[in-house]
């Protein structure tokens, strides 16, 4: 029993530190995007 439970909280922080670098990742991307469309105009 406490042995599943540490499973899951080890899952749930490997799935919180993906979300944070998707994240982390989209906005890096987002504003590399906003400076290339600047470098446009």
């Amino acid at each position: 029993m406490n042995n599943n439970y540490l499973h899951r909280v080890l899952s749930d922080l490997s799935w919180g530190i993906k979300d944070q670098l998707a994240l982390h990742l989209a906005t890096y991307q987002t504003s590399s995007d906003e400076v290339s469309i600047g470098h446009l105009h």
